[in-house]
């Protein structure tokens, strides 16, 4: 396995690729506001016109809007940060047909139920199928690998250097949400 670079160089190139992309970046972004957005307004519609929110609204905006919405706008930035990264110049070209939305929630599904699964037996397997997993999205996106295919080749990505890939997850996370 090829070695991994160094933690300071991760975030160095990672800040200096953000500064670079940083418009089209947040315009991406804004598709959680906007989200973000509709369902207040649904809530609002809803309080001001039912005097409560029916349950079946609710079921429309937590998983039509939340849930499915932040889905696709999650795809969607990736692709684009996947883009980035190979220095892709022009007019981006995203696929973002149904047939890749439903796949890329797949082998997101596939990969969250592994970690669920791991997480019940024991909180320490959960955290290890979560770090062998969480490439699963990116190899979909970029490599075109499906259902447990991602999966799998995510877990030989990872394999042999799960403790630096922790790392490099962890400490770009932490930095990010302080």
């Amino acid at each position: 396995a090829k070695p991994l670079i160094s933690l300071n160089q991760l975030l160095l190139e990672s800040w200096g690729k953000t500064k670079q992309n940083w418009s089209c970046n947040l315009q991406l972004s804004m598709g959680f506001l906007g989200l973000a957005l509709l369902s207040f307004l649904l809530n609002l519609i809803a309080y001001l016109t039912l005097q409560e929110f029916h349950p079946l609204l609710r079921l429309i905006e937590a998983f039509l809007i939340q849930g499915l919405g932040s889905l696709w706008v999650t795809m969607r930035l990736t692709q684009t940060v996947l883009m980035q990264d190979q220095d892709k110049k022009g007019k981006l070209e995203l696929s973002g047909n149904f047939k890749t939305y439903l796949s890329f929630l797949w082998v997101g599904l596939l990969g969250g139920l592994a970690t669920l699964g791991g997480g019940l037996v024991f909180v320490l397997p959960g955290i290890w199928l979560l770090v062998l997993l969480s490439f699963s999205t990116y190899l979909f996106l970029e490599e075109d690998l499906r259902g447990t295919r991602a999966l799998a080749a995510s877990a030989q990505l990872v394999q042999g250097r799960w403790w630096e890939t922790f790392l490099r997850l962890l400490i770009p996370g932490l930095l990010v949400t302080i």
